[in-house]
């Protein structure tokens, strides 16, 4: 069988690459024209896109976007709902390390041509990509596509999560931060994402507890510890990092001793904890990860509610100063995760229902609009009306090319 004809991609993808498309003002009638894509298609589910006919829309879209990183701009679009995981993953009570290979055959199937791989190591989980034929470009957009999007869903649980390319998948990294903010080593014999444990991160240095919760996504000593772990096996100095962070070395060592660590605190601290012996205590190192994704079920059935961390506290039998910790572990914050959890309902209700505005704030947590509306531009960088009316615009683009 000609590999053409092979089927690739549920069309639930396409549907997302056309609302990309419609954002970015491209014409999508003619080239499903000229891709041979009834549009009918976008209406039934099961469907899947041939080799043929994904190569040729995405050959389309890459050449007329204006987007830097295409692929992995576009993963980040594709969110648990698009994957079908949504109730599997918060329903599922297994340990993270069983989540994630659970996910990773789920997702083998939902692609067959692709072959993804999970390796257990003692410090992390690599989840690898490659394919049972050549697909020449195509290899890369859908590449850089699939390990954005995980980096996105495992984003939700850790912060301490790296991405491996080969040069051909991805060539040049300079300004890629704007697009994601996950490590990126390029020039790697795989394509891979790797997600660390949590016991890489138990004695970052002395921040505080509460001082972590304050922080970003971006914290530097995350990062550093991230950066540092993607290349355990080299003599990484500190030159070497402030490099990296593209920062001179007392920049660098300023702002780590404004958080009360050193570069080399850091470092040590990471060569204890991966090169000691394992105690025989049977601790699950990806425990804490387990942890944040019951938290986010835990929140979904009260998002209307304002649960507070004591709250949570409490429903999952521990201190508030143990629920912060395990989650300032893997680098997340309970307010981090109810932010998100907030948000990601929201945009939910905004996109697929005709609730007002006001009524979503209420079903998601807040007092009144105002408060919500200013929380979800400043998380989303656009207002609830925006992405409504961008949204309908873009359904309304879809339905007029299926008449």
């Amino acid at each position: 069988m000609d590999i053409n004809d092979l089927p690739f991609l549920p069309v639930i993808y396409l549907n997302k690459l056309v609302e990309e498309m419609t954002e970015e003002n491209i014409q999508t009638e003619q080239i499903f024209r000229e891709c041979g894509i009834n549009s009918s298609v976008m209406t039934k589910p099961e469907a899947f896109l041939s080799v043929y006919q994904a190569r040729a829309v995405i050959n389309h879209y890459l050449a007329l976007t204006q987007q830097p990183f295409a692929g992995l701009h576009f993963g980040q679009r594709l969110d648990l709902m698009t994957h079908g995981l949504f109730a599997y993953v918060f329903s599922a009570r297994v340990p993270f390390r069983e989540l994630m290979t659970h996910i990773l055959y789920y997702m083998q199937v939902r692609i067959p041509l692709m072959v993804l791989s999970i390796r257990h190591e003692s410090n992390y989980i690599a989840i690898g990509v490659s394919y049972r034929h050549h697909l020449q470009e195509t290899e890369s957009f859908v590449t850089q596509v699939f390990l954005s999007s995980m980096y996105t869903l495992v984003a939700m649980v850790t912060k301490h999560c790296t991405l491996h390319f080969e040069s051909r998948v991805l060539s040049d990294t300079r300004g890629i931060e704007k697009i994601i903010s996950a490590p990126i080593e390029i020039g790697h014999h795989c394509n891979e994402i790797r997600i660390y444990a949590a016991k890489q991160t138990h004695h970052t240095s002395s921040l505080s507890i509460e001082k972590t919760e304050a922080l970003n996504d971006h914290d530097l000593i995350v990062r550093i510890r991230t950066y540092l772990l993607s290349h355990a096996n080299m003599p990484i100095s500190v030159e070497d990092t402030a490099a990296h962070f593209k920062m001179n070395v007392n920049t660098l060592h300023h702002r780590l001793t404004n958080n009360g660590t050193s570069f080399n605190e850091i470092r040590s601290d990471l060569h204890r904890h991966t090169t000691s012996p394992v105690v025989t205590e049977n601790k699950d190192d990806f425990e804490d990860h387990g942890l944040a994704v019951r938290m986010r079920a835990y929140l979904l059935t009260q998002v209307d509610q304002p649960v507070s961390a004591e709250d949570a506290a409490q429903h999952f039998h521990m201190s508030v100063r143990t629920l912060r910790r395990r989650l300032a572990d893997i680098g997340m914050s309970f307010n981090d995760i109810r932010l998100q959890v907030r948000m990601d309902a929201a945009t939910s209700y905004l996109k697929t229902s005709n609730l007002s505005i006001a009524r979503i704030s209420g079903v998601v947590g807040y007092s009144d609009q105002a408060s919500f509306t200013r929380a979800f531009q400043k998380w989303g960088g656009e207002t609830p009306d925006v992405v409504r009316k961008k949204h309908r615009q873009a359904t309304k683009r879809v339905e007029t090319s299926q008449q």
